[in-house]
């Protein structure tokens, strides 16, 4: 078992199977898409650029590799997906650079051609868009109505609340007032 650093949360362990040539990525290698990068629980795209070219470069003797959603594929896949990462980054760090925000940037992007096989991005951005105004308290249906959702149960596909969420829910149960900070965790 290895562990490399953050990834899209504070990291996660790849478990190398000598005997049969596999490494098994899990959500550190998800799928052939850009990766959800929570911040709140201590992902990093930076710490996960450094992680994969970590795992690319110390990992040998590996073929196959089992990922948390694409199912099994090669060791080059898994090195293009380096590649993809370090494309990714570049193009964020340019659009930083021309001033656009996080808005215009995310509108503005579109797969290379030579990843064409990767999942559409439009979907992850706004898995993400979802998943941040949950961490941070919003309603679900005022998500539903930002993001299109014709029905709130897919609205709910998308939430995922922070470790604090649950703590401040929680505490609303033992009679003590809580301020909800979600996505901090602050009880006043």
């Amino acid at each position: 078992m290895y562990y490399f650093g953050p990834g899209g949360t504070n990291g996660d362990t790849w478990i190398v199977i000598p005997a049969l040539r596999t490494i098994v990525a899990g959500d550190a290698f998800a799928a052939k898409a850009l990766t959800l990068i929570d911040k709140n629980n201590g992902g990093s795209a930076t710490g996960y650029l450094q992680a994969l070219t970590r795992v690319s470069s110390a990992i040998k003797g590996v073929d196959t590799v089992i990922t948390g959603r694409d199912g099994v594929l090669t060791w080059s896949d898994l090195t293009r997906y380096v590649e993809f990462n370090k494309d990714c980054q570049t193009w964020v760090r340019a659009q930083k650079q021309m001033g656009k925000t996080v808005e215009q940037a995310a509108a503005d992007y579109k797969h290379p051609d030579k990843y064409q096989d990767y999942a559409a991005a439009q979907p992850r951005l706004r898995h993400t868009f979802c998943s941040h105004l949950a961490m941070k308290g919003a309603p679900a249906r005022a998500i539903q109505e930002l993001a299109g959702h014709a029905d709130l149960s897919m609205t709910q596909r998308y939430m995922h609340l922070s470790p604090a969420a649950t703590e401040d829910a929680i505490r609303l149960l033992d009679g003590r007032r809580v301020d909800l900070h979600v996505a901090q965790g602050v009880e006043t």
